[in-house]
C-alpha cells in the first residue's frame, strides 16, 4: 500500500524505481536473486524476510552494494515499528562491512505519513537521525548524500540538495500535464507554478487540501510572501485562477510533487530554493514566455570572464527571471566571507534589470525573493524606451541574453545590444549571447558590426557548446564580450570555441555529467592571459571588415583520433545506407550505363574548376584538403525537377538523410566516381563520400583527388572525416567556401588508416552483399526471374545468399563475434549447421 508514495519519494530524489542493474531497487523479500546479498541477509530470519514484501533495499546497480534499508507501515502511527525494523536489517549488514542508512516509512497518503532516517554511530555505538536544522528529516537523501552520510561515524546535518537534472525534468512535467489537463494555457503555467512553490515554502505546508479551499489558500499564502519583501503588486501576476474547477482537482497533488522536493521543509536554504524555481520555470511551458533561459553555468561562466565584483554595478536590459543576477550572487557568495545579509544589500544596492514582459518580470522577483536576496531593482519596463531610469554610462558590467530569434515586427538583437553597451562606464564590459549566425551575418549586422568597432573594442567571442538551448531551443549561440574603450587592428581579441562544458544530452535534457569534459575554466584562462591553443583558443586583431565568428579565426588542426573514427563511422554508415535503400535503383543506374543509355564522365571535364588558393601545409605531415583535391561547385540544375523528369540518373543535393541522394531523374550524363560532396545549403558543412556516378546540384561543393595517390576510398573517408570534424564553423551565413575549406588538414597515421581501411573493406562486403540481393544475374529461381522480384522473403533470400557463399557467412560470422558472447555464438552456428540442406527460416534462426 506504501508502494506509490515510496516511489514517489525515491524518484524524486533521483533513484531510479527498477530492479538491478537498470535500477536502485532491491526487494528484501527476492534478496536471493542478489548474489552478493545472500551471505549478508541470511543471518536474518529468513521467514521474518518471506513474510515481509515491503522491505526495500537501496543499492548500488553495478555491484548491488547496500545503500539504504526501507521498511514501510500502512499506519502512520507505526513509524515506530518501522524505522526499528530498519534498523536491524541495516545492523546485519553493517556486521559484514557494509554501511547502509535505515529508513522507516509510515503511512499510505502522500499528505500523511512520517519518515525516519538513521545512520550509525560509531562513538556512541548506536543508531542516530540524521536531522536538518536540528529536526530529523522527512525525505529520502538522494546517491551523493547518502554516501556522503553513510561515510561519517559521527551525528550528521545535512541540507536538501538539488536532485538530478533528469529528475527535476520529470517533476516539472508532470506538473506541467496537470495544469494543462485543468485547461491552464501554456503562458500561465509558470506564474500558476510559481504561485504554488512560493505559497508551499512560505506556509511551510501549513495548507487546507479540500477543493473547496486550496486555491484560495495559495492564493492567499503567496500574497503573504509578497506582502512581506514589499512587492504586493505581484499578487495579481503571480497567483492561480480560483474559479477554475479542474485546477482544484490537481492542485493536491501539485503541492504533493513541490512537497517531495522539500519546499516545505526548507528553513534557510534559498540557493536550493531557488534552482528548483529556476528548474520548474524552465520545464513548465517551456519557452511560452518568449524566453530561452541561460543555462546557469553559461551565466555563471560570463560573470567570471568579466570579472563582475562586489564593488561593480551588474545590469541585464532583458533580464528574464534573472539568472545572471542569480549568478553574479553565487559569484560573490564563493569569492567574499560574507554572510546572506551582506550579500542581499550589495545586490540590492548594485543590481539592475529591465524586463518588458510582466509575467516574466514578475517571476524575476519571485526568483530572488526565494533566493533570499529581497526585492531589487527590478522594473517591469521596456529598456529600449526613453526613460529618465536609464542608467547612461553609469554600470560597470551588462550581462545580456535578449531574444535570439525575434519576429520581423519586434525589436532586432543589435538595438538591445547597444542599449547595453550605453550604459558602460568607460572601461566597462559587456557580455552578451548573440547567434552564431549574427557574427557573419552581412546586411545591417555587418553594418552594426562596423560601427560598434569605431566606439567600442571586441575583447572576446567564444562559440558555446551546440544545443546550449536544448530542450528549448536549437539556436547556435556565442558569448561575446565588447568594451568601452577605443578599438583598433593591434588590440588583440581572444576567440574560443567552447564545445565541452561538463554536460552530455540525455533524454533530450542537457544534463551534468562528471565523466563529460568541462574546459569552461580553460575559456576563461584564455580570455584573460590572451593565449593560443590550437583547435581551441586564438588570440588576433580585428578590422571593422571581418567576420567575428570564432570558425573564421581558430585556425584548424587535425582532431583527436576517437573523433576521427567517430567521424569514420558516420560516414561509412551513410554510404552503406544509400546502397542499401536504393538497391534497385543503384542497380538501375549500373544497367543504363551498361548500355549506353547513360554517360559517365569526369569531374574536371563536367564541372567549371575553382582556382582556389594554395595554402601552407598544417603542422606535421599531414596533407590539406585544398593540396589534395580540386574542388568545384555542383551543377546548376535549370528548370524545376518535373521539367527533367523522373529517371536513371541519381541526384545529389545538400540533403542530410541517404548520403545526400535526393531524386532519380532524366540527366544524360553522370559525375565518375569516387569524390566527396560538401552540403552548403540545408545540412550545412556535411561531408559524403560518393562511389556511384551521380548528379551533383550546386548546393554542394564537389572535391575530386588531384591524383592517384587521394583518389583510394580510405583517403576519401578520411577527408569527410576532418570536414565532419569542421562542421562547427559553418552556419547559414557563413556557409562552406573553397577558400574556408582548402586549409583543413587530413589526417595520415598509418595506425588510423589501417582501422579506417578495415572498416572500408567491411563497408563494400556490405554493400556488395545488399546489391547482390536484387541483382538479376547473381540470383534467380527456377523460372528465370529476380528472386527479389519474385516475390520471395527477403530473409530466405539472405540465408540462401549466405549459404551459397561462404565468404559472405565468414563476414557475418565476424560481425556476430564482435556483439555476441561466444555461447551465443556457437548455439546459433550449430543450429545454421545442422539444418543447412533443408534450410530453416531465418526468422526463427
Amino acid at each position: 500500500h506504501s508502494g506509490q508514495l515510496l516511489a514517489d519519494l525515491l524518484t524524486s530524489q533521483g533513484w531510479d524505481f527498477r530492479r538491478p542493474p537498470h535500477g536502485n531497487i532491491h526487494f528484501l523479500n527476492e534478496y536471493r536473486d542478489g548474489r552478493r546479498l545472500v551471505g549478508e541477509l541470511s543471518a536474518i530470519d529468513g521467514e521474518d524476510i518471506l513474510r515481509d514484501p515491503t522491505g526495500i533495499l537501496i543499492v548500488d546497480p553495478g555491484d548491488k552494494t547496500p545503500l539504504a534499508v526501507i521498511e514501510a507501515e500502512s499506519s502512520k502511527q507505526a513509524i515506530g515499528r518501522a524505522i526499528f525494523k530498519a534498523r536491524e536489517y541495516a545492523a546485519t549488514l553493517h556486521g559484514k562491512g557494509f554501511r547502509p542508512l535505515a529508513v522507516g516509512l509510515a503511512g499510505t497518503k502522500s499528505d500523511e505519513f512520517e519518515l525516519r532516517v538513521s545512520k550509525w554511530h560509531d562513538d556512541a555505538a548506536d543508531w542516530m537521525d540524521v536531522t536538518y536544522g536540528g529536526i530529523p528529516i522527512g525525505w529520502i537523501p538522494n546517491e551523493k548524500d547518502i554516501r556522503m552520510v553513510s561515510a561519517m561515524g559521527g551525528p550528521v546535518e545535512i541540507k536538501p540538495t538539488t536532485p538530478p537534472a533528469e529528475a527535476m525534468a520529470g517533476k516539472a512535467d508532470e506538473i506541467n500535464r496537470l495544469l494543462r489537463e485543468a485547461g491552464v494555457k501554456d503562458r500561465d503555467r509558470p506564474p500558476h507554478a510559481a504561485a504554488f512553490m512560493v505559497a508551499l515554502w512560505h506556509s511551510r505546508g501549513d495548507l487546507r487540501r479540500s477543493q473547496n479551499h486550496v486555491l484560495r489558500e495559495v492564493n492567499k499564502s503567496c500574497a503573504a510572501a509578497f506582502t512581506k519583501f514589499g512587492r504586493l503588486d505581484l499578487s495579481d501576476r503571480i497567483f492561480v485562477d480560483e474559479g477554475n474547477i479542474e485546477l482544484r482537482e490537481a492542485a493536491p497533488r501539485v503541492l504533493t510533487i513541490s512537497e517531495r522536493l522539500n519546499i516545505a521543509v526548507l528553513t534557510r536554504e534559498h540557493d536550493y530554493l531557488g534552482e528548483l524555481f529556476e528548474t520548474f520555470i524552465r520545464h513548465i511551458g517551456g519557452g511560452t514566455i518568449g524566453r530561452h533561459f541561460t543555462p546557469r553555468h553559461i551565466a555563471r561562466f560570463m560573470v567570471d570572464a568579466c570579472r563582475a565584483g562586489w564593488e561593480d554595478t551588474v545590469a541585464d536590459f532583458t533580464c528574464g527571471t534573472g539568472g545572471f543576477f542569480v549568478s553574479y550572487k553565487d559569484s560573490l557568495s564563493e569569492s567574499k566571507n560574507m554572510d546572506r545579509g551582506e550579500i542581499a544589500n550589495i545586490m540590492q544596492n548594485n543590481i539592475l534589470g529591465f524586463e518588458v514582459d510582466p509575467i516574466t518580470s514578475a517571476l524575476c522577483v519571485t526568483n530572488m525573493i526565494l533566493r533570499g536576496v529581497g526585492s531589487l531593482n527590478i522594473k517591469h519596463a521596456d529598456s529600449l524606451a526613453p526613460s529618465p531610469d536609464f542608467p547612461r554610462s553609469q554600470v560597470d558590467v551588462v550581462l545580456m541574453n535578449p531574444p535570439l530569434t525575434p519576429k520581423k515586427k519586434d525589436p532586432q538583437i543589435q538595438e538591445y545590444l547597444e542599449r547595453g553597451l550605453q550604459s558602460l562606464r568607460r572601461g566597462g564590459q559587456a557580455a552578451m549571447i548573440v547567434p552564431t549566425n549574427f557574427l557573419s551575418k552581412g546586411g545591417d549586422a555587418s553594418k552594426w558590426r562596423k560601427r560598434m568597432l569605431n566606439e567600442y573594442s571586441l575583447a572576446a567571442v567564444c562559440q558555446l557548446p551546440d544545443e546550449i538551448f536544448q530542450p528549448f531551443a536549437s539556436t547556435s549561440a556565442s558569448a561575446i564580450i565588447l568594451e568601452n574603450r577605443s578599438h583598433d587592428a593591434k588590440r588583440i581579441t581572444v576567440f574560443v570555441r567552447l564545445r565541452d562544458d561538463g554536460f552530455i544530452m540525455r533524454n533530450g535534457i542537457r544534463t551534468a555529467h562528471p565523466s563529460a569534459p568541462n574546459r569552461i575554466p580553460d575559456a576563461i584562462a584564455a580570455m584573460r592571459a590572451k593565449s593560443n591553443f590550437p583547435g581551441f583558443s586564438v588570440a588576433a586583431g580585428v578590422t571593422n571588415r571581418d567576420d567575428w565568428s570564432a570558425g573564421a579565426h581558430i585556425p584548424p588542426v587535425i582532431a583527436d583520433e576517437n573523433e576521427l573514427k567517430a567521424e569514420v563511422d558516420v560516414i561509412l554508415r551513410k554510404m552503406t545506407l544509400i546502397n542499401t535503400r536504393y538497391s534497385v535503383e543503384v542497380l538501375r543506374q549500373r544497367n543504363a550505363i551498361e548500355n549506353g543509355e547513360l554517360k559517365v564522365g569526369e569531374c574536371r571535364d563536367l564541372l567549371s574548376p575553382i582556382n582556389s588558393q594554395k595554402v601552407e601545409k598544417a603542422p606535421g605531415s599531414a596533407a590539406t584538403i585544398g593540396d589534395m583535391f580540386d574542388i568545384h561547385y555542383g551543377t546548376r540544375v535549370r528548370g524545376s525537377t518535373e521539367a527533367v523528369g523522373p529517371g536513371k540518373t541519381m541526384v545529389v543535393s545538400s540533403a542530410s538523410c541517404h548520403d545526400g541522394t535526393c531524386e532519380w531523374l532524366n540527366f544524360p550524363e553522370a559525375l565518375s566516381p569516387e569524390f566527396i560532396t560538401l552540403s552548403r545549403f540545408g545540412a550545412i558543412g556535411e561531408a559524403m563520400v560518393q562511389i556511384d556516378p551521380c548528379v551533383v546540384t550546386r548546393d554542394c561543393l564537389v572535391l575530386h583527388p588531384k591524383d592517384e595517390d587521394t583518389s583510394d576510398l580510405t583517403t576519401l573517408v578520411l577527408a569527410a572525416a576532418a570536414l565532419h570534424t569542421q562542421k562547427w564553423r559553418f552556419k547559414c551565413y557563413r556557409r562552406p567556401t573553397p577558400d574556408r575549406i582548402s586549409n583543413i588538414p587530413i589526417p595520415r597515421s598509418a595506425n588510423l588508416e589501417k582501422w579506417t581501411d578495415d572498416r572500408v573493406d567491411i563497408a563494400i562486403d556490405a554493400i556488395s552483399l545488399a546489391l547482390r540481393m536484387y541483382d538479376e544475374n547473381s540470383y534467380k529461381n527456377d523460372s528465370g526471374l529476380p528472386l527479389m522480384m519474385h516475390g520471395v522473403d527477403p530473409r530466405d533470400a539472405l540465408r540462401a545468399f549466405m549459404e551459397t557463399n561462404p565468404e559472405a557467412l565468414r563476414i557475418e560470422e565476424s560481425r556476430m563475434h564482435e556483439h555476441r558472447s561466444e555461447d551465443e555464438i556457437d548455439a546459433e552456428m550449430a543450429y545454421i549447421e545442422r539444418d543447412k540442406p533443408g534450410g530453416v527460416p531465418l526468422n526463427e534462426i
